[in-house]
């Protein structure tokens, strides 16, 4: 697999487990939050939220045994928010603008760290001199 696919495949599923793990706490957010803003904070409260179920977790169990936990919490907090999404009873609606600017703002976060992995020839970890 080329470089560049790889880290796309990597940087893209990140993406996707932390906003399924912060589509719950997103949906609790006030109605001034429109779709796109919930979205977009969706990654950061997904990552909040693994962040500190993970670290609460390793203090009892080590990660060999417990590698299926965020699966499962993401698969509990998507359905949290689609149960909150039904009960209001209205699907929630983003413009082209919207979803342009989200593209946009990910490109940003992803491009330089990217760039770096692409640079060194890795797609992990990697020492630099």
């Amino acid at each position: 697999m080329h470089i560049w696919s790889a880290l796309a495949v990597r940087e893209g599923s990140l993406l996707v487990i932390l906003l399924l793990l912060g589509s719950g706490p997103a949906s609790f957010l006030p109605d001034r939050f429109g779709a796109a803003g919930r979205i977009a904070l969706a990654p950061v409260l997904g990552f909040c939220l693994g962040t500190c179920v993970t670290t609460t977790v390793l203090e009892f169990e080590p990660v060999s045994r417990t590698y299926w936990l965020l699966l499962a919490l993401a698969a509990v907090s998507s359905a949290v928010a689609a149960v909150r999404i039904r009960k209001s009873g209205s699907l929630p609606s983003l413009r082209l603008a919207d979803v342009a600017a989200l593209l946009v703002v990910c490109v940003a976060v992803t491009a330089s760290a990217t760039y770096v992995l692409h640079h060194q020839h890795t797609v992990g970890p990697a020492a630099f001199n």
